[in-house]
């Protein structure tokens, strides 16, 4: 990890050079480390930067100090891997999270003021059309801006791949399709027709909902304009008629 007061040079470098302000910190969880997160933030304020920013992280790594101190610094929105709206895919998955955990992140992030986007991974085994019902219930039901269904994906290398080989489980040897926009799991509870089915269902539910939609044209417009509105209108609609 650096110093933060190297990623506070390097954030000037770029923005002097390139005239970029709006960043994203890409990493698993940005606030692994609470206390080298809120020096980052600190190193920001003090170099006196006028940029914006994206970050990730669990949970359950959050307090709403950390997450004011972000807002602070020039965070505008943070990236939760909520994972699932069911307690017991969260024990399947292994997660170490609750949905207590959950909703407390995302409290507060908006009593920060910040937006919020939930990541979810849909057909884990153990998965039912039941458990990935309340998986969308719960992303409509919590203040998040932006939701992302994925597919869970038997990586090589993992436990879920090895489970998954030897149940044969595994529907393509296509490696392109090993990737979270693609359902290539046949498990006992879902096949992956079905997956998909219910993921494109999420996606419809989420963004077609009127107290979705309407926050999600206003943030649209607050970022960038009629002209980004536009974009996002044509890109969104062409994709949910795939």
């Amino acid at each position: 990890m650096k110093s933060p007061a190297k990623i506070a040079r390097e954030l000037d470098w770029v923005h002097n050079k390139f005239g970029i302000r709006d960043f994203l910190f890409w990493a698993e969880s940005s606030t692994l480390k609470p206390d080298w997160t809120l020096a980052v933030c600190d190193a920001i304020m003090a170099s006196g930067l006028k940029i914006r920013f994206v970050v990730n992280s669990r949970p359950d790594q959050v307090n709403l100090e950390l997450l004011k101190k972000l807002k602070q610094a020039g965070c505008w929105m943070i990236g939760y891997g909520l994972e699932s709206g069911s307690e017991e895919m969260l024990k399947l998955m292994g997660k170490k999270l609750s949905l207590s955990d959950n909703r407390n992140a995302v409290r507060w992030a908006k009593e920060a003021g910040l937006l919020v986007t939930g990541h979810f991974v849909l057909g884990f085994p153990g998965e039912t059309k039941a458990s990935a019902q309340e998986t969308i219930k719960f992303a409509l039901d919590q203040p998040v801006d932006f939701a992302q269904f994925y597919c869970a994906v038997p990586f090589p290398g993992s436990k879920l791949y090895a489970q998954a080989k030897k149940a044969g489980w595994i529907t393509t040897d296509d490696w392109s399709k090993f990737e979270q926009n693609f359902c290539i799991l046949n498990t006992p509870e879902l096949s992956a027709e079905e997956l998909s089915k219910l993921r494109l269902e999420a996606y419809r539910k989420f963004y077609y909902s009127v107290r979705k939609l309407v926050n999600f044209w206003k943030v649209a417009w607050r970022l960038g304009g009629i002209r980004n509105l536009r974009s996002l209108s044509r890109e969104f609609s062409g994709w949910m008629q795939q």
